[in-house]
C-alpha cells in the first residue's frame, strides 16, 4: 500500500533533517514531520494507530494539507476526506518530504 511507503518516506526525511540540524530543528520542518503522518493514518483506519483529531484540525487551520473548511470538522469527516483526496495528499506529502531531503542532503 502507497501509505506505508508514504510513512516510511516521513521517517527517512526525518532523520535526514535531524542528521542535519541536530537538536535545533527549524519549526516548520519539526512542525511537518510531526504532523504529515496524520492524514496517512485517517486513511488507513488501523485500530492499533489512530490519528490525532486536534492534530488532524491543526493542519486544516494551517491549510496545510487538508482544507481550513475542515477546521472544525469530526474524525468521520477527516477519514472521509482523507479517503477522498488520497492521491492528492499523498502527492503533496511525497513532495514536500522530496524538497526537504533534497534540501538537507
Amino acid at each position: 500500500m502507497r501509505e506505508y511507503d508514504i510513512l516510511d518516506l516521513i521517517a527517512e526525511t526525518a532523520d535526514i533533517i535531524a542528521d542535519y540540524h541536530g537538536m535545533n530543528v527549524p519549526y516548520c520542518e519539526s512542525m511537518d514531520m510531526s504532523l504529515f503522518h496524520q492524514p496517512v493514518l485517517a486513511m488507513l483506519d488501523d485500530p492499533d494507530d489512530q490519528p490525532d483529531l486536534g492534530d488532524l484540525r491543526f493542519l486544516a487551520q494551517n491549510n496545510r494539507l487538508l482544507p481550513k473548511s475542515l477546521a472544525e470538522a469530526t474524525m468521520d469527516e477527516f477519514r472521509a476526506h482523507c479517503k477522498e483526496h488520497r492521491d492528492e495528499i499523498l502527492d503533496e506529502i511525497e513532495q514536500e518530504c522530496q524538497n526537504y531531503i533534497n534540501a538537507y542532503k
